[in-house]
This record gives structure tokens, C-alpha cells and sequence, in this order.
């Protein structure tokens, strides 16, 4: 949970769904309630920390949790997000099921002095779980010859281009790798890879490069993340962004909080906090490849309860959620593994009563027959 501050982001969560839960006369709204239990730095060389956390999931199933770490400096009482980076494996818990991590941050070359570090957790679509200080961080001065001159994305020409710019007197070397996110922010779920960009620049050179995008990263939301790594080196210099974002929107499903209440009832919270055009839908509920239940519906509130009276139990291994577009193209899917909270079991106490009762009445059988034959 969150002990610090609330961004502007977070306010406009809070304001969504507080509006939410005043116009259907409840108080309170989860739509998501994942902690770190604890967060350590365990090693630092240099500019390198490895870092062990672990988390809890503390109420239905949760998917696409991110995990990773922000860094901060503070100057004239003013602190300032310098740094973010987001482990790329989105993670799915069940409820109450903990899972501890350990990774590895690199600081880029560009930050310097004392840092705060600190772990985040978010979901794939930015809605901040927990927060939780690592501790601050001395960090000395490096070289940094190349650095970025910015980052941008053209929707149009399907491109992606950055500048760089040599500010020393001899050529230097280095290498851009860039991870293209479905998002706007560090914490999406990664869509792909570019390819590398190796580049020498001569003294005091700036140049600029682009690499062409495939069509369908700019269908939604894209977050485009370049590291600057030196290529004799291997560390990190900087990062650049550029967000790509969809104009004209349909209602984005944000998050799937899956509650389960007993063997047959279900409650599924569809969150969708930024807004847009109403979108219709399905959700099914599923055990392996057999259909469980479904049911239809419109998508036009931050938080929408969808529930499920199953005609029969069910041992559901997922749930899944899909949007379409006014042509009926798919416009949004989001499969969820759920581990089922009230699972068939065979009542084997039952059955060996039965077979013990079974055996006793066979033995009786047999003993009473002999005593007749005598």
C-alpha cells in the first residue's frame, strides 16, 4: 500500500473511483490489494544492486502485477523521479499466495549523488499497488560521453527515431536497445523488441537515427523505452521515452480483480480508470477447454461488477475478458489463470467408509454360508 505521497495519477484514480462508489451508494471500492512484505538491496558494485523482494496477494486473483525499482533525488526539498525501470515478467497470484523475487537495477551513468531508491509495484496498466523504501544510495560521478538528445514517435511514417550526441573530443562507441511496451508507461507489458542500433560518433558529433515500427504497435497505447549502453563498457548510460497515444478511444480494461465467493459464485470487478468511449463485451469463465458460464456486457463506468451464478460447479483454470470494436473486430483481450478456491475434491473418506462397510457385509456373507454348510 502506498505510505508516501499519491501522484496525480493515483488522485485520478481515487476521484474516478470514489465516483463510482458514491453512485452506487457503497463506501469503499478495491480494485486491486497487493503489498510488499519486504525489499532489500542485498549487493551493490558500483552502479549495479541486486535487489530481493517479496509480495502477497491479498484478496482474488490478480494478474499483471509489475515489479521494479524508482529512483529519486531530493535538491532545495524538492524530489524528483530520476530513474524507473520495470522487471518485464508480469506476474499473476492467486489470493493469498506470496512470491519473492530478486533482480538486478542498473543506475544509469547520467545520475550521480545520493539517490533514494525505492520498490514499486504496479499493474501492467499503471495503477500503483505498493511502494516501499530500499534506502538512499552514494553514487559517484562516471564518464558519459554519448548521451541522448531525445526520442520521438511519428504514428504516421511508423517510425521511431533518436539523437545522440558526442561531447567528447575523441569517437566513441555505443549501442541503443529499445522495448516497445503496450502502454504509457515502463510498467506495460512488453509487445517487442527493436532491432539494436550500433553507432560510432566522432568527436563532438550529433547524429540521429530511425528505425522503421511494425503497423500494429500503433493501433493502441505504446510506450517506447531506449537504453543508451556503452559498447565497450556494457553499462548503462540513459534512458529516453516517447509515449505513442491512441486519440479517440475506447474504454481500455485497466484491470480483472477475480473474487470468488464459493464453489459457484463469482464477482469480477472490470476496472477501466482513463476514461473513453463505452465498449461492449464477454467474459467466460472456464475449466481447461469447457466453458464454465458467460455473459455480455457494456464497459462505461471506471469499475464494473460482473456476476456469475454457475449452474454447476465448475474447476476453473481461467477467466477471460473480451472487448469488441463497433465492427466486431476483437478489440481487447485479457486472459487470467485462477487457481479455484473451492476445488472438486473426492471424498475419499467417504468412499472408504462405503468400501469398509462393503467388505465387512461380504465377510458376514461368507461366514454366515459356511456356518449353513456345516
Amino acid at each position: 500500500m502506498f505510505k508516501y505521497y499519491i501522484s496525480s495519477f493515483v488522485l485520478a484514480c481515487t476521484i474516478a473511483v470514489g465516483a463510482y462508489a458514491q453512485a452506487n451508494n457503497v463506501s469503499n471500492v478495491v480494485i486491486a490489494d497487493v503489498d510488499l512484505l519486504s525489499q532489500r538491496i542485498t549487493t551493490q558494485v558500483n552502479r549495479l544492486f541486486t535487489i530481493d523482494i517479496s509480495l502477497i496477494n491479498n484478496i482474488g486473483t490478480q494478474q499483471g502485477i509489475m515489479y521494479g525499482v524508482q529512483a529519486y533525488t531530493t535538491k532545495d526539498g524538492v524530489r524528483t523521479l530520476v530513474d524507473e525501470m520495470a522487471v518485464s515478467e508480469p506476474l499473476t497470484l492467486s489470493q493469498g499466495q506470496t512470491v519473492q523475487k530478486t533482480f538486478i537495477y542498473p543506475l544509469p551513468q547520467t545520475i550521480e549523488g545520493e539517490i533514494d531508491l525505492e520498490a514499486f509495484l504496479k499493474t501492467d496498466r499503471n495503477i500503483p499497488l505498493s511502494i516501499a523504501p530500499l534506502g538512499k544510495v552514494n553514487v559517484d560521478p562516471a564518464a558519459r560521453s554519448v548521451v541522448f538528445d531525445g526520442c520521438s514517435v511519428n504514428a504516421e511514417a511508423e517510425t521511431f527515431t533518436c539523437t545522440l550526441v558526442n561531447n567528447a573530443t575523441t569517437t566513441q562507441s555505443v549501442v541503443v536497445s529499445t522495448a516497445v511496451k503496450g502502454g504509457t508507461s515502463t510498467f506495460a507489458p512488453l509487445l517487442t523488441l527493436l532491432p539494436l542500433q550500433e553507432k560510432t560518433l566522432t568527436a563532438r558529433e550529433r547524429t540521429s537515427f530511425t528505425v522503421p515500427v511494425e503497423e500494429y504497435i500503433f493501433n493502441k497505447d505504446a510506450f517506447f523505452e531506449a537504453s543508451l549502453i556503452g559498447k565497450d563498457t556494457g553499462l548503462l548510460i540513459e534512458r529516453s521515452q516517447a509515449t505513442h497515444r491512441v486519440v479517440n478511444r475506447v474504454r481500455s480494461i485497466d484491470n480483472v480483480l477475480i473474487e470468488q465467493i464459493s464453489a459457484r459464485d463469482y464477482v469480477l470487478k472490470l476496472v477501466s480508470l482513463q476514461g473513453g468511449t463505452p465498449v461492449s463485451g464477454r467474459a467466460f469463465i472456464l475449466s481447461g477447454e469447457t466453458l464454465c458460464a458467460e455473459q455480455t456486457f457494456t464497459l462505461n463506468a471506471p469499475v464494473l461488477d460482473l456476476a456469475f451464478a454457475l449452474p454447476k460447479k465448475c474447476d476453473t483454470t481461467s477467466i477471460s475478458v473480451v472487448t469488441y470494436k463497433q465492427d466486431g473486430s476483437i478489440a481487447e483481450t485479457r486472459d487470467i489463470p485462477h487457481t479455484n478456491l473451492f476445488p472438486q475434491t473426492i471424498p475419499w473418506k467417504s468412499i472408504a467408509i462405503v468400501g469398509l462397510g462393503i467388505i465387512i457385509a461380504l465377510a458376514l456373507t461368507l461366514f454366515i454360508r459356511r456356518q449353513n454348510n456345516k
